[in-house]
């Protein structure tokens, strides 16, 4: 949640496709929850499979996957033009699912036309 002091904080989008790395992910959501407000999405909405959970974040993946914000949204109703970054943590199907998402390369295209404006 942003903080009530501040200034709101823009919002960031996190795709995860098959087999995300959980230290990946960790390392991710921790930088990225520091400046934005996030939004996991995945395609149909499908819970996070999280790959290489070791004894080092197997606490923090468990503790994850019991708050609110680790229901993910449909990465199919993403509408790029409500977010101000998109991020994909490093995951060993993103390869196949990246390849054939028309809905990533909808949401990629949005922010390619932006950074050429």
């Amino acid at each position: 949640a942003a903080d009530p002091s501040g200034p709101p904080r823009p919002s960031c989008s996190r795709v995860h496709l098959a087999g995300v790395s959980a230290q990946s992910f960790l390392h991710c959501f921790t930088l990225a929850g520091a400046a934005f407000n996030l939004q996991v999405a995945t395609p149909g909405g499908r819970t996070i499979d999280f790959v290489d959970v070791n004894d080092s974040n197997a606490r923090w993946v468990q503790d994850f996957r019991l708050k609110a914000y680790a229901s993910p949204a449909k990465l199919e109703s993403i509408d790029g033009a409500r977010y101000h970054a998109l991020l994909i943590p490093s995951c060993p199907g993103a390869l196949a699912d990246l390849a054939s998402s028309g809905s990533l390369a909808r949401i990629l295209q949005h922010f390619r036309s932006e950074s050429s404006r």
